[in-house]
């Protein structure tokens, strides 16, 4: 496995943060600081920390057994859990016992309902899987990704028609919103929207 998986992970994780941002960015205010704050939603709150600690344990045991399958070391057990491949690659890692404790806080996060961790939980051990990423050589210094955003107005020339019962709805312009993740101040993970900007009127001769 090479980084881009990781760094995907890691883009995906500032996005998942930063959920409230499109509300802000649709108000469509020429400053972001004129934006009132997105809302915090307590259920996503709860089930994006838990999700993406889950997925992280995942990564962690693909990227040992793909260490373990370039480096000819053997996992015993017949059917090799993350358990398994810590101990085998003991000698290989950082910190072993520390990757064995977030072994444990995910089982819980991915069986019981009730399980969550916090924004800073998920935090600290990204910060311990990627020295040992980096320590195996799978990854190296950790970008500094931050959440940005924009938007921007599009004319449509010619406007759109579409007939609607007895009436025309004119599509004169588009916004187009964009949230993404940057890095050094170049997009490196963006999705788009687009919101059109109509009037309602009565049929001309011809439409």
């Amino acid at each position: 496995m090479g980084d881009e998986v990781w760094l995907l992970f890691l883009q995906q994780m500032v996005l998942a943060r930063g959920y409230a941002v499109p509300y802000e960015l649709a108000q469509g205010k020429l400053r972001k600081e004129d934006a009132l704050p997105g809302p915090e939603n307590p259920v996503l709150e709860k089930l994006l920390t838990s999700l993406l600690f889950v997925r992280l344990a995942s990564l962690l045991d693909e990227y040992l057994d793909d260490y373990a399958g370039t480096n000819n070391i053997t996992i015993g057990a017949k059917r090799p859990k993350l358990f398994d491949r810590i101990e085998a690659l003991r000698s290989h890692l950082e910190d072993p016992d520390r990757l064995h404790d977030l072994r444990k806080e995910r089982r819980p996060l991915a069986h019981e309902a009730a399980a969550e961790c916090s924004w800073d939980e998920l935090d600290a051990a990204v910060a311990v899987v990627h020295a040992e990423l980096e320590a195996l050589g799978f990854v190296g210094d950790r970008p500094d990704y931050v959440l940005d955003s924009e938007w921007e107005y599009l004319e449509v020339d010619p406007p759109t028609v579409e007939r609607r019962g007895a009436g025309v709805i004119e599509t004169t312009s588009m916004n187009k919103y964009t949230v993404g993740v940057k890095s050094d101040g170049a997009w490196v993970n963006t999705y788009n929207w687009y919101t059109a900007n109509t009037i309602i009127r009565g049929p001309r001769e011809g439409e």
